[in-house]
C-alpha cells in the first residue's frame, strides 16, 4: 500500500477520521483573533499562540451552553464583546478536518476565559504609556479641512481599502487632487514603512490632510497600527491626519494619535468631503440667494439713484431759477393787482375830495368864511397886544428882583471868600518858608522828617520860599544840632551844600 495513489477525497476522509478518532474531545488554550459573528449565531475565530494559529467554529447550539462538559463545573458565559477585546481564552472541542476547503479546525463546544492575552496587553500597556505622553490629549488635535483640494493617502495600492475610498471620493467633494503614498499595512516592516509614508507627506508640503486607511483584520494583521513607530510619526505629523483603520469595532494607537479617527476606510471618505449632489444643491441655493442678494442690492441702488437724481434735480440752479421765475412771475401778478386796487381806491378817494372841494368852495360860503376870519384875525391880534403889554411888565419886575438877589448873594460870597483866603494863609506852608523855614525832601520826593536813616552821602532837596536847594549830606548829627538849627533862624541843616535851582 505503500505505493498506493490516493485521491484528494480519499487522503481527506482519512485525515478527517484520524483527528476527530485520535482528539474526541480537547482543551486548547490561546490566544483569540478575528472574531465574526454570523447572523444564524455561529462564531468564527482563530485560536493562536506565539507560533501558530488554529482556526475555531462556535456554532450557535454549542454557545448556549456555559458549563464543563466533563465535569459538570458552570463557568461564566463569554460573550461576542469580550472575545472581540483579543484576550485568551481556552476552548473545549473537537478537531475535524473540513475537506471541502481542506483546513482543520476546532469544533468548540464551550469558551472560557483564562486572561488576556499577550498582544491585548501590550496594546493596554503602550497605550496607557503614550496616553500619559499625551497623545490623545483632545487640546492638540487640529480640526481636519473640509472638503480638501489636495490629499496625501497612505495605505497599501492592493488592498480593498483603497478601492473603498476611491469608490465613495469619486461621487463627493469637486476638483480634489488625491495623491497616493504606496506602503505595507501588514508584516514587520509594515510599521516603519507606515512611518516613513507619513513623513515623505509632511515634507511636500503640498497636503491639506493626511488619510491613513486600512480594511478589517485580527489584531495581529492590524498590530503594525500599534507600534511606536506609527504612534510616534502620526504625533508629529505637520499635517492633520484622519485615520480610518479596520471595521468599527477595530481600535489602534494610530487611530487614538490621529486627529481624526473614521469607523472605516469608507467613513474616511464621507468624513473629508459631502455628496457632490448635495454640494451643488447647496451651491444652486446659494447661487440663487446671491442673485436675489444681487437683484435686491441693484433695485436698492436704483432707488437711491432716482433719489438721488431727484434731490439732484432739486438742488440744481436751473431748479432753482425755475422757482425763482415762478414766484417772480407770482410777485408781478399780486403787484399789478394790487396796484390796480391802489390806483382804483386812490381815484376813488380823489373823486371824494374833490366833490368835498367843490361843494366846500361854493363862492357865498367862500365870502363868508373870509368875513370869519378877518374877524377871527382882528380879535387874535387885539388879545396878543394886550398879553404881550402884560407878560413884559411882569418880566421887568422879576428882572428887578433877579439883580437886586444877584448882588446880595455875589456880597456874601465875597465875604466868605475873604474870610476863608486869610485861614489858608495862615496855614499855607509858604508863610512859613517866608518866615525863614525849610522844606526837606529826598530825591523821590518824600519828606525828611527825622535823622533815622539818613547817611553821609545822600542828596536831598532843601525848598525855600523863593526856590529849592539841591545839597548833599556830609555828616548825621543827634538832637543838639537840630536845636542849634532852630536857633539858625530855619536854614539848612550845618555841613550840607548844594546849589539853588528855581
Amino acid at each position: 500500500m505503500q505505493n498506493a495513489v490516493y485521491s484528494v477525497s480519499e487522503i481527506t476522509a482519512q485525515l478527517k477520521q484520524k483527528l476527530e478518532t485520535t482528539f474526541p474531545l480537547i482543551w486548547i488554550r490561546g490566544e483569540v483573533s478575528g472574531v465574526k459573528e454570523m447572523s444564524s449565531g455561529h462564531m468564527y475565530f482563530t485560536l493562536k499562540d506565539a507560533h501558530a494559529q488554529l482556526s475555531c467554529a462556535w456554532f450557535a447550539a454549542h454557545r448556549r451552553a456555559n458549563y464543563n462538559l466533563t465535569t459538570g463545573e458552570v463557568y461564566p458565559r463569554v460573550t461576542r464583546e469580550m472575545m472581540e477585546k483579543g484576550g485568551e481564552f481556552v476552548c473545549c472541542g473537537r478537531l475535524s478536518f473540513y475537506a471541502q476547503r481542506g483546513t482543520c479546525q476546532l469544533v468548540v463546544e464551550n469558551v472560557v476565559c483564562s486572561g488576556a492575552g499577550a498582544l491585548a496587553q501590550a496594546f493596554e500597556a503602550r497605550k496607557q504609556e503614550l496616553a500619559q505622553l499625551g497623545y490623545f490629549d483632545a487640546k492638540r488635535k487640529r480640526p481636519i479641512p473640509q472638503n480638501p483640494s489636495r490629499v496625501a493617502l497612505i495605505t497599501s495600492e492592493q488592498g480593498a481599502a483603497i478601492r473603498d475610498f476611491l469608490k465613495i471620493s469619486a461621487n463627493r467633494g469637486l476638483t480634489s487632487q488625491i495623491r497616493l503614498f504606496p506602503t505595507l499595512v501588514q508584516g514587520k516592516e509594515a510599521a516603519a514603512a507606515i512611518a516613513r509614508a507619513i513623513t515623505l507627506a509632511c515634507s511636500q508640503h503640498w497636503a491639506q490632510v493626511i488619510v491613513l486607511i486600512r480594511g478589517g483584520g485580527s489584531l495581529e494583521d492590524l498590530w503594525c497600527f500599534n507600534e511606536q513607530i506609527v504612534a510616534d510619526a502620526v504625533f508629529q505629523a505637520s499635517v492633520p491626519v484622519l485615520a480610518g483603520i479596520g471595521h468599527e469595532v477595530d481600535f489602534t494607537l494610530a487611530d487614538l494619535t490621529a486627529d481624526l479617527r473614521a469607523a472605516t476606510p469608507t467613513h474616511a471618505a464621507e468624513l473629508l468631503w459631502q455628496p457632490r449632489a448635495e454640494m451643488l444643491r447647496v451651491l444652486e441655493e446659494q447661487q440663487a440667494r446671491l442673485i436675489l442678494a444681487c437683484e435686491n442690492f441693484l433695485a436698492m441702488l436704483g432707488s437711491r439713484l432716482e433719489h438721488e437724481e431727484r434731490a439732484l434735480g432739486l438742488a440744481s440752479p436751473r431748479h432753482k431759477l425755475q422757482i425763482l421765475q415762478e414766484r417772480l412771475a407770482l410777485c408781478l401778478q399780486n403787484f399789478q393787482t394790487r396796484w390796480k386796487e391802489f390806483v382804483r381806491t386812490k381815484e376813488q378817494a380823489f373823486l371824494d375830495v374833490h366833490n368835498r372841494l367843490q361843494r366846500q368852495m361854493a363862492p357865498e360860503k367862500w365870502d363868508r368864511t373870509l368875513a370869519r376870519v378877518e374877524q377871527l384875525s382882528s380879535c387874535l391880534y387885539h388879545s396878543l397886544e394886550a398879553r404881550l403889554a402884560a407878560k413884559n411888565r411882569d418880566l421887568e419886575r422879576l428882572q428887578e428882583k433877579l439883580v437886586f438877589a444877584s448882588e446880595r448873594k455875589v456880597r456874601a460870597y465875597w465875604t466868605e471868600l475873604e474870610k476863608m483866603q486869610a485861614l489858608l494863609e495862615r496855614a499855607s506852608p509858604l508863610t512859613l518858608l517866608a518866615r525863614g523855614y525849610a522844606l526837606v525832601e529826598n530825591l523821590e520826593g518824600e519828606l525828611v522828617r527825622t535823622v533815622d536813616g539818613r547817611a553821609a552821602g545822600q542828596m536831598i532837596r532843601v525848598q525855600l520860599a523863593d526856590g529849592s536847594l539841591l545839597a548833599e549830606i556830609t555828616a548825621v548829627d543827634g538832637t543838639e544840632n537840630v536845636s542849634h538849627a532852630q536857633e539858625g533862624g530855619g536854614a539848612a541843616a550845618p555841613g550840607c551844600h548844594g546849589t539853588s535851582s528855581k
